[in-house]
This record gives C-alpha cells, sequence and structure tokens, in this order.
C-alpha cells in the first residue's frame, strides 16, 4: 500500500535500464529530465526539434503505457512537463532572483513534487489506489518549481530547500502559468 516515487540516475539509466522499465508499473510518481526520459523509452526529444515536437507525445505514451503513476520530465530553465496518463500539464519556472548554482535543482523538483502528491493524500486519505485530481497535480507542479527556483539561487543542491511556511508566504510563488491539454479521457 506505500506509493513510491522514482527518479533514476543516469548511471541507472545506462546499466540497468530494463530493470528499470521492468518495475514502472510499480511506480506511483517518476521524474526524470528530457535526456533521461529519452534514453528510458529510446526516443530522442532532439531528434526532430525539441520537446514541443511530435516525439514528446511519443515519450509521453511510452511513459504512461509502462507506469500508471504521474510521470513528469524536467527540461531546466524550461520548466516541466508532466502527464497523468489523461492529460498533460506544461509549466515554465518562476522568475529567478539570481542565479548561483543549477546544481540540486532537478532533486529539488522531485522532493517538492513528491511533497505536493503527500499533502494531497493527507487531504484524501492516502491509499494506492487514490489517482490526483488535477487540482493536487497543479499543487504539485508549483510547490515543486518554487523548490527548484529556491535552491538556484544558492550555491549546493540542499541550501535553498524551502518549508510550507516559505511557500505560502512568498508572493512570487503564488501563480505559475500551467497549462493542460487532455490526451485521453
Amino acid at each position: 500500500g506505500i506509493k513510491v516515487a522514482f527518479n533514476p540516475s543516469g548511471y541507472h539509466l545506462k546499466h540497468r535500464r530494463q530493470e528499470i522499465l521492468d518495475n514502472l508499473k510499480n511506480i506511483d510518481f517518476l521524474v526524470v529530465n528530457e535526456g533521461e526520459a529519452a534514453d528510458l523509452v529510446g526516443i530522442s526529444f532532439s531528434a526532430k526539434g525539441g520537446p514541443a515536437s511530435g516525439l514528446e507525445k511519443e515519450v509521453f505514451k511510452k511513459l504512461d503505457d509502462l507506469t500508471p503513476g504521474i510521470v513528469a520530465v524536467t527540461d531546466g530553465p524550461n520548466g516541466v512537463v508532466v502527464s497523468d496518463g489523461k492529460s498533460i500539464y506544461r509549466a515554465g519556472i518562476f522568475r529567478e532572483k539570481n542565479v548561483a548554482d543549477r546544481t540540486g535543482a532537478g532533486d529539488a523538483f522531485g522532493s517538492g513534487f513528491t511533497a505536493g502528491l503527500m499533502l494531497a493524500d493527507l487531504r484524501n486519505g492516502s491509499n494506492r489506489a487514490n489517482k490526483y485530481n488535477s487540482e493536487a497535480i497543479k499543487y504539485a507542479i508549483r510547490l515543486a518549481s518554487a523548490n527548484a527556483t529556491s535552491v538556484v539561487e544558492h550555491i549546493g543542491a540542499t541550501p535553498g530547500i524551502i518549508t510550507k511556511k516559505q511557500f505560502i508566504n512568498e508572493s512570487r510563488f503564488a501563480d505559475l502559468e500551467i497549462k493542460i491539454t487532455k490526451i485521453r479521457d
């Protein structure tokens, strides 16, 4: 009954790709960057024009078929694309005050998103069968993006991680445009 979030490293994708593919059916939240997503499914985003190309749909279709959970593909300063298997959520990033170091931004995004989903579970009563509604996913994207933004404003991977109070009280994290496109009923 435990939900599982997974952020495989490039090393694991290279050396344990099949093992990862075999276990994606047990994952509730998968977060990878664009290159890792391409390596995982064997389709390059950049082959025909980047994440806005038709290849993005192919990558997400494969990932959605492999995992019953939510998939987030980060693209650094270009933002994130998230799929829950029914809709694609596309968001940019919050404006940074001053970029000091991008180390840890992806991990900060993943941990922030996981925290956002955990808060949704606390509100709705957690069990493995629970699916997240669009409001929970948008909240998780916003929290994850705020966490990553704060981390890149500091040197190192962990300084800058935000608290719930900081997230709520910093007005710059109050709104993030998230576009939703339905892909399945």
